[in-house]
């Protein structure tokens, strides 16, 4: 599967816009952690237990992991827009929020909301935990919604994110205005290779084993092309998969080892397959009818409908990906029933990088079909009956 064909190119090129009041990133300090949070409502998940099968309920008392970010501001003031839910962007695998900045600073992506673009655990300059699972995850965005006083949102996320994303709908579709998955399905991704010498290029479970592998880097690798060729000599062959690869160095002040790794690589090796599959709970309704055998008709809609996000959906592919097969549309919108699907052609996993124009396009008509739809709801609500 095509992992990383990213636009390298712009990525090296795109920058900070100037105005300090547009673009504000933000830092955990110390690996902090946070139990609680400081508004009710989403803060109320962690007393209660909402789980979609028990996997979640056992871990919303636990711990959430403070979570770096960068906000960029609604460019619009008027009231309507201050209104909008915003947007919370989540990133893919070994990727954060400053992969995509070449997106997020356009002018033109969702003029109308707040975007806050999350560093995942164990990505970005977010804490590590051993805990690498859709349902911590989950309780780190909420948590992060609770502290920011965020009731719902659009959430939007790319891969990884997007199957956070859809995790995070199905669970909690009270907190969710709006859902974007950019290729990802709700599947179990099992192409897994036997053993990294005999790995394809692309796959991100071939990446992540080689980052692992030279974690902590050895000594003797001491600029950005020898780390290189040496990932190229644990079969990463592609380069622009390299390149996408050593966007995760960091140096480190000291001479005698320059470069570290800013991804938790040993920690996200050994839960690789976690990764690469769904929560349990999501593939429940996945399965067979037989989950259901033996329920009357009501209990039968009644648990079915635990696994379902009735709010607007929109999956966003690109026509040489196979994240987002047409074989995956049936479970898609089993799960989704009021999503839709959209293909940019002559795109493949990066889509958002590869085709900008056409991923904004297709990204803000949905936001405005959505908008639109609300306004007209609370127009009939308040049309006097007759």
């Amino acid at each position: 599967m095509v992992f990383v064909r990213i636009a390298l190119g712009s990525l090296r090129k795109s920058r900070f816009v100037s105005e300090r009041r547009t673009w504000k990133a933000h830092q955990a300090r110390g690996g902090a952690l946070v139990s609680g949070c400081v508004r009710a409502t989403p803060a109320a998940l962690f007393n209660q237990t909402r789980g979609a099968s028990g996997g979640l309920d056992r871990t919303l008392g636990a711990k959430a992991v403070r979570l770096d970010y960068v906000h960029i501001p609604s460019k619009d003031i008027s009231e309507a827009a201050r209104k909008s839910p915003p947007i919370i962007f989540l990133h893919g695998l070994l990727a954060s929020w400053r992969t995509y900045r070449t997106l997020l600073q356009r002018r033109e992506l969702a003029p109308d909301r707040d975007v806050y673009a999350l560093d995942l655990r164990n990505h970005g300059t977010s804490p590590h935990d051993e805990d690498t699972s859709y349902d911590a995850m989950i309780r780190d965005v909420l948590a992060f919604m609770a502290a920011h006083a965020i009731d719902r949102a659009c959430v939007m996320g790319h891969s990884m994110g997007g199957k956070l994303a859809m995790a995070l709908a199905l669970a909690h579709p009270h907190f969710v205005s709006e859902l974007v998955v950019v290729d990802a399905a709700p599947v179990v991704y099992n192409e897994r290779p036997k053993g990294l010498e005999h790995a394809q290029e692309d796959t991100p479970q071939a990446v992540v084993e080689a980052l692992a592998r030279l974690d902590p880097l050895p000594p003797h690798l001491r600029t950005r092309k020898d780390i290189d060729e040496a990932l190229r000599h644990l079969g990463i062959r592609s380069h622009d998969v390299r390149q996408f690869a050593l966007t995760n160095l960091v140096r480190t002040g000291d001479p005698s080892r320059p470069f570290s790794w800013r991804v938790n690589a040993p920690v996200l090796a050994k839960n690789i397959n976690q990764i690469m599959e769904i929560p349990e709970w999501m593939q429940q309704p996945v399965a067979a009818d037989s989950v259901f055998a033996g329920l009357t008709t009501n209990d039968r809609e009644r648990e079915a409908s635990r696994f379902v996000y009735r709010g607007p959906g929109l999956f966003i592919r690109g026509s040489r990906s196979n994240y987002v097969r047409d074989s995956h549309w049936p479970i898609i919108q089993r799960l989704f029933p009021n999503a839709s699907l959209v293909t940019i052609e002559d795109a493949g996993h990066w889509l958002q990088s590869e085709k900008p124009t056409e991923f904004i396009q297709v990204v803000n008509a949905f936001l405005d079909r959505c908008a639109s739809a609300v306004s007209s709801s609370k127009v009939a609500e308040r049309r006097p009956v007759s």
